[in-house]
């Protein structure tokens, strides 16, 4: 008590200096509607054009799950079987270390017996990283007609570009547009019996058109690594000798015509009534999405009021899941004060001493400023579960003042002096103060022992109960 009297302005000092502390935290911390939880499961996608469902299940399935099976951690595996296709889904334990885990199961894959050689091998989709999840849904659109060349020059020489330099940022996802391209060459047959030439001879000197390394060359002292450049542009493809006859160099134009197209169908989206195509962003799992939102955004405007603007092409955010983030989190927070303001009222009501319930009201900020700091440092975030967890352990707070000045207020009205009531009050029900709180906290622990997705939630809950003594 002699130090609480010879250094009680250097303690209320650090009080102020530990909620200016807490409130810097808590502007740093990311905002999220639910707490960051792995999600421990990784898909295999085979696929084997043409094949029926029972034909990839005896060729490619059976063997790919014996070799799967094997994997460390494993909790469960399913395979969903289709005519062309088979998605293997594997469920792990909560608490596997799945980039290890990822690692084998390509290991794994690559040791799969008797694998068809003419069937390309199995890709990995690994959930743990943020695949499959949206973070916002986008339109490119025009308000005029446009072709899928135009679409596609606008997407990748603007949109694509800026989108992948965000940060958080990991993949960009046009099912339903996809651009890859092909070559398709149609012949003729009247030009092909005019020169004597088949499709088999073409063919075969169109084979080695493809982009390969070469030997290395000697010049003197200097060595030159070969490479030989077989990726054609359309006109160079066109005007490709394939054949002599007598004096006259026969060229692929001549015989066939060289077009380029989609691989895939497109099927337009539709917005405000015109053509658009839709993609989506997936993010990655560790981002700030209310921040990582807010870029998007003005990379938008950029990107509208910039190069697109000159191509009569928009872009728009169809979906913007920050809103119900930032709704969730207001609500929250306004019934987080609400609730102090009216613990305080009824204080008051019973209490009706203004300094007693000033004093319990500012013990608040400073206990939630350490909770904010140890978020911080835990590197936890701002979302349902924590607030409602701070609500929680303001409701314990606001017990403990009461039980605490209720004391200290019956030792003042037998004559002690005001430190010695407070440091009587204190020791006398500390003990039951400290065993309550504790029963509080043991209740998760249960929970928590469940090594679960759904027990990661409630770890937050248990986190900011801790500082509450």
């Amino acid at each position: 008590m002699k130090l609480v009297e010879k250094y009680g302005s250097i303690i209320i000092a650090f009080s102020f200096l530990l909620v200016l502390l807490g409130v810097l935290a808590g502007a740093k911390l990311p905002n999220a509607l639910l707490p960051k939880i792995d999600r421990a499961q990784i898909a295999v996608v085979t696929s084997w054009p043409g094949k029926t469902a029972a034909e990839i299940e005896q060729s490619l399935v059976s063997p790919l799950e014996r070799q799967l099976a094997g994997v460390s951690q494993l909790k469960n595996l399913q395979t969903n079987i289709s005519n062309g296709q088979a998605w293997t889904t594997l469920n792990f334990h909560y608490q596997a270390d799945m980039e290890q885990t990822y690692m084998e199961v390509l290991a794994r894959i690559n040791q799969v017996p008797d694998w068809p050689p003419q069937v390309a091998k199995p890709s990995v989709i690994d959930y743990s990283n943020g695949a499959g999840s949206t973070l916002a849904s986008l339109f490119l659109y025009s308000d005029t007609e446009k072709s899928q060349e135009d679409f596609m020059h606008a997407y990748r020489a603007y949109v694509e570009p800026a989108m992948t330099d965000i940060p958080g940022i990991t993949n960009i996802n046009m099912d339903n547009n996809r651009l890859a391209q092909r070559v398709d060459i149609e012949f003729e047959p009247r030009k092909l019996t005019q020169f004597s030439l088949s499709i088999e001879q073409v063919t075969r000197k169109l084979q080695g058109l493809i982009d390969r390394s070469g030997d290395s060359l000697l010049l003197g002292s200097k060595e030159y690594d070969l490479h030989f450049k077989g990726q054609m542009a359309l006109t160079e493809l066109r005007n490709l000798p394939i054949a002599v006859t007598g004096v006259r160099v026969v060229r692929l134009g001549e015989v066939a015509s060289v077009h380029r197209r989609f691989v895939y169908d497109w099927s337009y989206s539709a917005f405000k009534g015109n053509q658009a195509i839709y993609f989506y962003l997936q993010p990655d799992k560790d981002i700030n999405v209310l921040e990582t939102i807010e870029l998007i955004k003005a990379t938008l405007t950029e990107l509208n009021e910039g190069p697109l603007s000159s191509l009569d092409l928009k872009v728009v955010m169809s979906r913007d899941n920050s809103q119900p983030i930032k709704q969730a989190l207001l609500l929250v927070y306004g019934n987080l004060l609400l609730g102090v303001l009216l613990a305080c009222g009824f204080l008051y009501y019973f209490i009706r001493n203004l300094r007693i319930v000033f004093l319990i009201f500012v013990s608040i900020p400073v206990c939630l400023s350490l909770v904010l700091l140890g978020m911080q440092l835990g590197g936890r975030s701002l979302n349902l579960i924590s607030l409602a967890g701070m609500a929680l352990s303001v409701g314990l707070l606001l017990d403990a003042s009461i039980i605490i000045v209720e004391n200290i207020q019956r030792l003042r009205s037998t004559g002690l002096s005001l430190l010695e009531s407070c440091r009587q009050g204190v020791l006398q029900v500390q003990a039951a103060l400290i065993s309550s709180t504790l029963s509080s906290i043991v209740i998760f622990v249960p929970i928590v022992l469940m090594h679960s997705r759904k027990s990661a939630s409630y770890l937050a809950t248990l986190h900011l109960l801790s500082p509450v003594p």
